[in-house]
């Protein structure tokens, strides 16, 4: 089982980190946001820390800060294109 965290980043985005057992930092994040007509919609992200190192690095988002949380590069959803940055534990968008 593992343990989920989710932290609202603001303008209608939150991630859900995903910290699998025997682990002390997450290894990924579902990405909760709406799309412009006020649906929701979700994508997955992978953080880039030990704990995935097998992992190709090109799919991976670094972790700059825990707290507040920033990452890179920039978010951009396949599905929806909605496309911004987590920068200091807030939604920026592109």
């Amino acid at each position: 089982m593992s343990i989920t965290q989710r932290i609202d980043i603001g303008d209608g985005h939150a991630l859900v980190l995903v910290t699998p057992d025997g682990l002390t930092e997450p290894t990924g994040a579902q990405v909760e946001h709406l799309t412009p007509a006020g649906a929701l919609c979700m994508g997955w992200i992978m953080l880039d820390v030990p704990a995935v190192a097998d992992f190709p690095a090109d799919g991976k988002w670094q972790v700059e800060a825990r707290d507040p949380l920033t990452l890179s590069p920039s978010l951009l959803c396949s599905s929806c294109g909605d496309h911004g940055f987590v920068r200091d534990g807030k939604w920026v968008r592109a």
